[in-house]
């Protein structure tokens, strides 16, 4: 026996969500159309002898084909923009679905049909009752296998089309309970609407459930996060401390060669630490976005 986990509706639905934010409502319409469209085919395919005659030829014959040949077709029709990698990508994932639904429609045990037979259902009872259960195994398996394509297409249609790609706006789940921030490694990263330049980085107060990055071009961030400072902090040099005093002993810690470690391999001498500003320090604010 086969025992699925069904999905949540709860995740379903922000994964719909999440899709809509990262590329647009168009977009996420697009690829919602495209999977209805092939779990309509496969059910045609793999419930009359009409589609299993007369259409599952020609989705075979539109799957042999070399998926690179559609790609001008698509960017010709919708442009270099992101509809046009989309459009591929979910053109390459509709025929594994197809064959997954046909395929789990036919997997249904002989005398399980002829038990639904003998008890009077109707052929929309036996399908929904009977063969879509049993075969959601396949119809999983088939998305699956549509996922590896849906990358294929997206990689594709980004190499000959260019423009905007599917990686260059991200959206980053975020720990509501948790500062976070996010430090920009190479130069043309945006962060939520903010320029962040190369060695800088912004700081998000707790309460965010995400964050948005965009980059220009090849862009790597770090985002790190953590339970919120209660307390205030002095930062000086290289020191980070709660107070204007522990900055102080920190900086003579240093210069006495006091409670820091080595660092192994590096042949150079120790870097001097600067003098002490002439006025007390006090705590920096941080560039915050709430």
């Amino acid at each position: 026996m086969t025992a699925l986990t069904p999905l949540e509706h709860s995740q379903l639905h922000a994964s719909v969500e999440d899709f809509e934010r990262l590329y647009g409502k168009t977009e996420a319409e697009m690829v919602k159309a495209t999977l209805l469209e092939a779990i309509r085919l496969g059910v045609l395919v793999g419930e009359t002898k009409f589609g299993e005659r007369a259409v599952m030829p020609y989705l075979v014959a539109l799957d042999t084909m070399p998926k690179v040949a559609f790609a001008p077709i698509f960017i010709a029709w919708l442009g270099f923009d992101i509809q046009s990698k989309v459009a591929l990508a979910t053109f390459i994932a509709t025929f594994p679905i197809v064959v997954g639904t046909a395929a789990g429609l036919h997997a249904a045990d002989e005398n399980a049909r002829m038990l639904f037979k003998t008890m009077g259902a109707t052929r929309l009872q036996t399908l929904f009752k009977m063969k879509i259960p049993t075969g959601m195994p396949h119809f999983f398996t088939g998305l699956k296998i549509a996922s590896v394509g849906v990358m294929a297409g997206a990689i594709t249609g980004e190499f000959l089309g260019g423009g905007k790609g599917i990686g260059e706006d991200i959206a980053l789940a975020l720990d509501p309970s948790f500062e976070h921030g996010v430090l920009a490694l190479t130069d043309g990263l945006t962060v939520d609407g903010s320029a962040v330049p190369r060695g800088s980085m912004i700081v998000f107060d707790a309460g965010r459930g995400e964050v948005r990055v965009t980059t220009s071009g090849p862009g790597q961030a770090l985002l790190i996060g953590g339970t919120p400072f209660e307390e205030e902090l002095v930062m000086w040099w290289n020191f980070v401390g709660r107070s204007h005093d522990e900055i102080v002993q920190a900086r003579e810690d240093w210069e006495a060669g006091r409670g820091f470690g080595e660092v192994h391999g590096y042949a150079g001498d120790r870097l001097a630490a600067p003098p002490m500003p002439g006025t007390r320090l006090r705590p920096r604010p941080r560039m915050r976005f709430t």
